[in-house]
């Protein structure tokens, strides 16, 4: 298993660069614009999430996420997306779920490694992903 820190967000990309800062060791100027990212980035989270459960609800069906945090794809999943949304909106999050605690952790990710992550995932993508694996999805949060 890698260290949390060491994961790069998508293997074989021209992400690569753009690996895990922990935002303790960033100077005072690159906070801010952390903080302006994560900002951006917690609105893109609500909204890909608000569709998903659109359309859940249209299609009136259940769908099971299963995936392991430490698996750098699991930034296309909906229980990452989901808890991120919970932290950046200082919400309560289960300290006993693993999804909960690592999307904890990734709030102190330098600004490029958000900013990518938005460009990157695509939520067409990922739900068809998740349907071709596991056929008809079932969701439970």
């Amino acid at each position: 298993m890698s260290n949390w820190a060491d994961i790069t967000l998508f293997e074989d990309s021209d992400v690569i660069p753009y690996e895990p800062i922990y935002y303790g060791e960033l100077d005072s100027d690159s906070r801010n614009k952390h903080d302006l990212v994560k900002e951006r980035f917690k609105n893109i989270l609500l909204k890909r999430f608000s569709d998903l459960q659109n359309r859940i609800k249209n299609a009136d069906s259940d769908i099971l996420i299963v995936d392991h945090i430490e698996n750098p794809e699991v930034l296309k999943t909906a229980a990452i997306y989901y808890n991120l949304y919970l932290v950046f909106s200082t919400q309560t999050i289960s300290e006993n779920d693993i999804y909960s605690r690592k999307a904890a952790e990734y709030k102190f990710l330098f600004k490029e490694a958000f900013d990518v992550a938005c460009e990157q995932i695509k939520f067409d993508d990922d739900v068809e992903y998740y349907l071709n694996i596991y056929g008809k999805p079932r969701i439970t949060w």
